[in-house]
């Protein structure tokens, strides 16, 4: 088992949750979401887009503060 004390509660249960539903380990779970924010974040800095459907909120608790920044 990997240490995950950094990460909160619902964090916590969330790898937990992914590592079992796709038969990999905790640490690999990690390890995948830095992956893909790290894609995510190259795609942008070259130009692409992306765009999330749903209501503001959805998208506000999804981003965090930096929403704030979009909105203004």
């Amino acid at each position: 088992m990997f240490d995950l004390d950094f990460l909160t509660e619902q964090e916590r249960d969330f790898v937990r949750e992914a590592a079992k539903e796709s038969d990999m380990s905790e640490r690999a779970v990690i390890r995948q979401a830095l992956r893909l924010l790290n894609e995510h974040r190259k795609r942008l800095a070259d130009g692409e887009t992306c765009a999330w459907s749903g209501d503001a909120e959805r998208a506000r608790r999804f981003i965090g503060p930096a929403l704030s920044r979009i909105d203004e």
